[in-house]
């Protein structure tokens, strides 16, 4: 029983469990489970866990099937079981028997009746229906979502179990495609699949039902289908993506920004450009306060660079703590079409940043009379490694003895030069400590 399936279905059945034990307070109560969908010619196992009362009960299963979507259900099968005084696990066998002179139905429900401790019970859920081929069959449309008007491409492969393409020139199928509504729309009959790929297509209409459609592969021994989406959609013709460095600190005096405009298959945007640099502004501001904006309009070729000069957007460089905010406007020639970008950049206090805490298994305590080993990582403010930089580090040893009943501290220091290797990383050692050495510091 495939797991998965299993488990969508539980949902059902705990909603009838709530239904049956609201008046008893969950004493109780029962559980049915089924898998989501049920194999035709063979026996599906169904499972009826109860809690609380355990007597002797019946339970009516029946299995509804709707030939397409405007038409009425219809009962296929149905199977009453009868379960034992005591039983509370039961399981139970549903050997569904394919639909007298039906191939292939639009949904299926399975539903539930039955008593339990003199009460009645009921519940229903949709399920699937699905045949064991002798053969597999691939079914591969270009794409997955098309639009009203196009063309549906598709192509089969028919393999034997042993995954090897088959070579009969009698092997002959039907394919058709059908709605969302189940509506055959077209068909293909005698299709030859003994001699590996069969590619086919068919178009659609200009309107179209939307939603999910399905081609199905069918003769008397084999059934298989896939589906495909149908639905508008509109793709973004160009997209504009303005670009920073990696990172900026902020006692930067400029600033390299390029924007680009590239349509969806790569190729550069001809086109006009309102470009506005500035600092970012808050709501609460004055006009007062408020730093200048920096505009320009030039005609654009796929990408224009150019350097911020930081003094032009903050005169008095006193807003370092403000994000840089650049905005675009690309308006295509010939159509007019307009797409806008809005990018902000955070600028650094710090050039480099610098981690003691590389492993988080290396003990925070050191042994006396030992050296200690260490290792500290140095990185740039957007987290790449930071290779050749010079760093000094420095252990600040706090030392403590008692000196003729006087409690005497000290502190000394020792600093040592290093460089970061081209991973980031410095590895470094304190030398053996005397016994009086009580913590260390570093920094």
């Amino acid at each position: 029983m495939d797991i998965r399936n299993l488990l969508t279905f539980v949902a059902f059945a705990f909603t009838i469990f709530q239904v049956c034990s609201a008046d008893e307070e969950v004493e109780n109560g029962y559980i049915f489970t089924s898998p989501r969908s049920l194999k035709k010619g063979q026996n599906n196992q169904l499972q009826l866990l109860r809690f609380g009362c355990l007597d002797s009960s019946s339970l009516n299963v029946q299995l509804y099937y709707k030939k397409n979507y405007n038409s009425n259900e219809t009962l296929g099968q149905q199977q009453t079981y009868n379960i034992a005084k005591g039983s509370k696990d039961a399981l139970l066998n549903f050997l569904f028997e394919p639909f007298d002179g039906i191939d292939n139905v639009y949904s299926g429900r399975l539903q539930i009746n039955g008593t339990m401790c003199g009460k009645p019970i009921s519940g229903s859920d949709d399920v699937h229906f699905s045949s064991t081929n002798a053969n597999i069959y691939i079914i591969q449309t270009d794409k997955p979502l098309y639009k009203p008007g196009q063309t549906v491409q598709f192509r089969v492969l028919k393999l034997d179990k042993n995954l090897k393409p088959l070579d009969n020139n009698s092997d002959v199928t039907d394919v058709y495609v059908e709605d969302p509504k189940g509506t055959r729309l077209f068909q293909f009959k005698s299709v030859q699949l003994g001699k590996g790929i069969t590619q086919m297509e068919f178009p659609l209409a200009d309107e179209p039902v939307q939603g999910s459609w399905r081609i199905t592969v069918s003769n008397s021994k084999d059934t298989a289908s896939t589906r495909f989406d149908v639905k508008e959609y509109k793709l973004p013709k160009f997209e504009v993506k303005i670009n920073f460095p990696s990172f900026v600190l902020r006692n930067a005096d400029t600033i390299p920004v390029s924007v680009c405009a590239q349509y969806t298959y790569g190729e550069p945007v001809q086109a006009h450009l309102n470009l506005n640099t500035s600092l970012e502004m808050y709501s609460y501001e004055s006009s007062y306060s408020r730093t200048p904006v920096l505009q320009n309009s030039l005609e654009l070729d796929g990408c224009y660079s150019y350097t911020i000069n930081v003094t032009e957007i903050d005169p008095k460089r006193d807003h370092k703590y403000k994000r840089i905010k650049v905005s675009a406007n690309v308006i295509e020639d010939g159509t007019g079409v307009q797409v806008n970008a809005t990018q902000y950049l955070s600028r650094s206090y710090s050039p480099l940043n610098m981690d003691f805490n590389v492993n988080s298994d290396h003990g925070k305590y050191y042994r006396p009379g030992l050296p200690y080993n260490g290792k500290l990582k140095v990185s740039n403010p957007d987290n790449t490694p930071a290779a050749g930089e010079p760093v000094e580090i420095c252990a600040t040893v706090s030392r403590r003895r008692i000196i003729d009943t006087w409690l005497a501290n000290k502190q000394v220091k020792f600093c040592k030069n290093y460089t970061s290797d081209e991973n980031g990383y410095i590895k470094y050692t304190i030398l053996p400590q005397n016994v009086d050495a009580v913590s260390i510091n570093l920094n």
